[in-house]
């Protein structure tokens, strides 16, 4: 988990379309309405400024009130037209260019054309934070130009090919109004970071008007908005309340949408007439991890073992219940077609005596002794630790469970010094490069945010290598299962599940999709 897991952290861009795409514009005007949208936050935003915080509470905010050149579809597989309606890439899969749309205009009325574009991704560079290395790592500023008013030319150094996901995560491809930043800018604060903590200067389809912290934030209607005008007359973001409060809130209708709830309130909910409880699989993942490059896990045999003593579909149906959906692998589902179905893919199902003759094959006939490691208080974790230490004393393996505080964990897996912990990562672009290169590629940094297993694969290395040059989908998704079959072997982690966002929403409110990235987008939502 990196430490934006738990605070379900992501964003990203789907599927790379053929050269020479052309997008077509699927998303629909609305029609007009006047109220407003009551919904639960739950955690108060570390800022609004897109180019410093990559945080879902910040997100959702940033996600409605900023436009990008390309949006993500709610399943986070497909593309659709952003300010961009339709672009090109060229054969090499190096240089991108955008046709923008023809009278885009920030809220304030300020023109958005190509040079507040090119200024804005610039900004998101010189400013250096939160996802700011997915433009850093792959181009260079001055290759980021505006070809005339209605055209943005991006050449990459070499090909990337989940740039397309990167551009249209917020805290990436979010255009920011150039005017607002030169007036709000100092000698000390060159890009305006402090005012736009605070405040908010888009295109989107809701203008900010107020964030009294620890309180709410307040959008308004963009009424000039190029997709028309939104069906919400606004949307107050409220700040996260005591989750017995929260339901009561939207038992009465004082809210409108509340998630992050426990389970037997969320059902209490469901069973209202008024309530409907929304399910939707998101891209964070909960595993073991682990230390591969630590006794007795640098042993394959041994890392299988464990995955076979563990009663996956008993956790499943005793302890995580609907908060998730078994994971296959390394990847959560549907990001490569016919990955969930995929034979190629290792899934372990219980099987002591295969666990234990494992065991026996690495020399520990006679059992073994190992630790391992959960954060206290995060769902279901330590219940999950203690069916995997009775699954593992049937094997003749003696598990010591013990909890360390977020702070504490985080601090060991960066220095190698926890042999199995729980993690959950949440995706930083909505890609099976997020996953597989950045955590288990052997080049990928051993911080909490890259490769904590120290998982080495010559094989698999060559894979991620080649998948991210590729210019061709399904070249590009072979080798992503291929890599994610020949790890799933290895099992640098013991997988577990995808989470799942239950989510109660009144049934007045329609048109409420939530994202697999947990960024929903509210243009089309209504209230009556």
């Amino acid at each position: 988990m990196n430490r934006r897991g738990f605070l379900r952290a992501t964003g990203g861009i789907a599927v790379l379309g053929p050269l020479a795409v052309a997008c077509a514009d699927t998303r629909k005007p609305a029609a007009s309405g006047n109220a407003v949208l009551k919904y639960a936050m739950s955690a108060e935003p570390k800022g609004l400024d897109l180019a410093t915080t990559t945080e879902s509470n910040s997100g959702i905010v940033i996600h409605n009130v900023y436009d990008r050149l390309v949006e993500l579809t709610a399943d986070a597989k497909n593309v659709t037209p952003g300010l961009a309606e339709r672009y090109d890439i060229s054969p090499d899969g190096v240089t991108y260019s955008f046709a923008l749309r023809s009278g885009v205009k920030f809220s304030d009325g300020s023109v958005l054309d190509a040079n507040a574009v090119v200024a804005s991704l610039r900004r998101t560079m010189e400013v250096g934070q939160g996802a700011s290395f997915l433009l850093t790592e792959h181009v260079k500023p001055g290759n980021i130009v505006a070809k005339d008013a209605g055209t943005v030319v991006i050449t990459l150094d070499a090909p990337f090919a989940p740039f397309l996901r990167a551009l249209a995560l917020d805290a990436v491809g979010s255009v920011v109004n150039p005017t607002v930043v030169a007036a709000n800018k100092t000698q000390a604060d060159p890009t305006a970071a402090k005012y736009l903590a605070r405040n908010m200067a888009g295109s989107g389809a809701f203008q900010f008007v107020r964030w009294t912290p620890n309180q709410v934030i307040e959008l308004k209607p963009n009424e000039g908005h190029w997709r028309g005008r939104p069906k919400l007359g606004g949307v107050l973001f409220n700040s996260p309340v005591e989750p017995s409060t929260a339901a009561l809130q939207v038992e009465r209708g004082d809210l409108d949408v509340a998630g992050n709830l426990p389970a037997n309130l969320i059902e209490r909910l469901g069973g209202l007439a008024d309530v409907g409880i929304l399910s939707t699989p998101l891209l964070d993942t909960t595993y073991w991890v682990f230390q591969t490059g630590s006794k007795p896990f640098n042993d394959v045999r041994v890392r299988q073992a464990i995955c076979y003593a563990i009663d996956h579909d008993a956790i499943m149906a005793n302890v995580v219940k609907e908060s998730g959906v078994p994971l296959r692998g390394p990847l959560p589902r549907d990001l490569i077609d016919g990955y969930d179905n995929a034979s190629e893919i290792a899934v372990y199902k219980r099987d002591v005596a295969k666990a234990k003759a494992l065991l026996a094959d690495a020399g520990y006939a006679n059992g073994l002794k190992i630790d391992s490691t959960y954060v206290p208080g995060y769902g279901t974790l330590k219940q999950i630790a203690e069916v995997m230490q009775a699954n593992l004393k049937d094997a003749g393996i003696e598990c010591s469970v013990g909890e360390l505080p977020l702070s504490t964990i985080i601090d060991k897996v960066g220095k190698g010094d926890l042999p199995f912990f729980s993690w959950k990562s949440s995706m930083n672009y909505a890609s099976p490069d997020a996953m597989l290169y950045t955590k288990l590629h052997g080049k990928a940094t051993q911080s909490v945010e890259g490769n904590i297993a120290r998982y080495q694969n010559a094989e698999v290395d060559q894979l991620l290598d080649r998948a991210r040059g590729e210019t061709d989908r399904k070249a590009q998704d072979a080798d992503w299962l291929a890599a994610s079959a020949r790890i799933s072997k290895d099992v640098p982690w013991l997988p577990l599940y995808q989470d799942v966002d239950r989510r109660a929403v009144r049934k007045n409110i329609r048109g409420y999709k939530e994202s697999s990235l947990s960024r929903p987008d509210l243009f089309a939502v209504e209230k009556s």
